[in-house]
């Protein structure tokens, strides 16, 4: 039975949407998760899984968890390397 089946659905049909691979079996991505799949989610304070680099497929070797806080700092740090800019509240 996949008790988070829906949840990993809902990652894996984002990854596509994104044009990112997906190289998760259901079974590696709970996993994967462990004891922290309660603490998954959209908000700041709550974990999400991020690529090393922000680069390559979402597979076990190539992600980590983080908040969705300290997610979001790094890709605005990303940006503002890449472009040197920072306008309107967007790099």
């Amino acid at each position: 039975m996949r008790k988070y089946g829906s949840k990993y659905d809902d990652q894996r049909a984002g990854s596509k949407k994104r044009g990112i691979d997906w190289q998760f079996t259901y079974e590696e991505w709970e996993l994967w998760w462990g004891d922290d799949i309660h603490k998954r989610g959209p908000r700041a304070d709550q974990l999400v899984m991020a690529r090393y680099g922000d680069t390559g497929p979402y597979h076990p070797d190539n992600v980590y968890k983080t908040t969705m806080s300290d997610n979001c700092s790094y890709q605005q740090q990303r940006r503002k390397q890449e472009h040197g800019t920072y306008i309107l509240g967007r790099w």
